[in-house]
């Protein structure tokens, strides 16, 4: 990536349906931005027992995602954005995320955004991502289910969550938490 780069949904183009991973993008400055705008449209995906995630972000800096709504149709695991193995200066807003489809009350297999270095857990701790802001976000469950977890944040003994910000979101049917960390 040579440069700051924003990349634009169009409007009307979705829905799709496919698990999206962003990961150890190479770039010419260290500190430019990619922004993904969403432009509201919707990205589907039914999360398995080898991959519960439907957004994840993992070992990149400085990345934006705004304006796009998440949602996960499987009834057992479901994690709408996962931030993992190191991935910092990280953005979530203006999203929705829609779980309602999950009706597992097992408390690792769904969070609305988590903090978690795996891909089948909620909350597996490590140095999963600092600096990271949350903010404007919508996370939804339904009348027979929902995450477990709105938003989960997992760090480890030496290797903590630092200087993150989550504000101003709605979180909403949760199963025990809407924020934990």
């Amino acid at each position: 990536m040579c440069g700051a780069s924003t990349v634009t949904v169009a409007t009307g183009s979705g829905p799709y349906n496919e698990q999206v991973k962003v990961d150890s993008i190479r770039k010419s400055n260290l500190n430019d931005l990619l922004v993904i705008n969403g432009n509201g449209e919707t990205l589907t995906a039914t999360p398995t027992a080898s991959n519960f995630v439907v957004f994840d972000i993992s070992r990149i800096d400085d990345f934006k995602v705004k304006k796009l709504t998440v949602q996960g149709l499987s009834n057992t695991y479901g994690i709408g954005f996962a931030i993992r193995n190191r991935a910092n200066k990280i953005t979530i807003d203006s999203c929705t995320v829609n779980l309602a489809a999950v009706t597992s009350i097992t408390s690792a297999n769904s969070s609305g955004i988590a903090f978690t270095s795996s891909l089948t857990s909620a909350a597996i701790g490590a140095d999963n991502g600092d600096s990271c802001t949350i903010s404007n976000n919508s996370i939804v469950g339904g009348a027979a289910g929902g995450p477990y977890w709105g938003i989960s944040m997992y760090g480890a003994l030496n290797a903590t969550l630092d200087y993150n910000v989550v504000s101003n979101n709605s979180v909403n049917d949760f199963y025990t938490n809407g924020i934990y960390g």
